[in-house]
């Protein structure tokens, strides 16, 4: 499964009042979920792919990032 780009936001952080950039992804299921955009670099596997778990998943599922 794939979720797509939508856009990044930014947000400030309610604990430390720094600003955050987020990024938003539309999930094949429909639903939109963001994620922290420094996260997303830490995620690249071997083929320069970006894999994360899926949000939505029960079964310890993964999604790719495009």
């Amino acid at each position: 499964m794939k979720a797509a780009f939508v856009k990044e936001i930014e947000v400030v952080d309610p604990v430390d009042s720094t600003l955050q950039t987020l990024t938003i992804f539309k999930h094949p299921n429909g639903a939109m979920f963001a994620i922290d955009s420094s996260f997303i670099d830490q995620c690249l596997d071997e083929d320069e792919k970006i894999i994360i778990p899926d949000p939505y998943s029960d079964n310890n599922g993964s999604i790719e990032l495009i």
